[in-house]
């Protein structure tokens, strides 16, 4: 477990959805969720330029029907790994039921994973 792992407030779950970024030239670029929590999320994008404490509006799947869900976030953190790039969010408007169905989702998916 990372250092910033620790200092988290809540857990963050293992989840692969969709995720649109939308840049400000209204162009999106397309990522894919890596964790989610109740108060954020890392994404990983092939690259991504927008700067740290940047708000930016997103679109993220609903575990439930596969649409893409308007939200919006702040930029937290960014890291390149193997060629790629990770960025941390915090959210800023996300939908409640749309939090929570993603929550649910990865939380049954971790309670599966769990050695008995």
């Amino acid at each position: 477990m990372n250092m910033r792992e620790d200092k988290r407030d809540f857990k963050r779950f293992s989840v692969i959805l969709e995720i649109e970024a939308i840049k400000k030239n209204k162009r999106s670029i397309s990522g894919l969720l890596k964790n989610f929590s109740r108060t954020g999320m890392c994404v990983v994008f092939d690259d991504f330029k927008s700067k740290i404490n940047s708000n930016l509006p997103i679109k993220i799947q609903d575990p439930s029907d596969n649409k893409l869900i308007p939200a919006s976030v702040e930029v937290m953190w960014k890291n390149t790994v193997e060629g790629k790039c990770e960025v941390g969010f915090k959210f800023k408007k996300i939908p409640p039921e749309v939090k929570a169905a993603i929550l649910e989702h990865a939380y049954n998916k971790w309670v599966k994973n769990i050695p008995s």
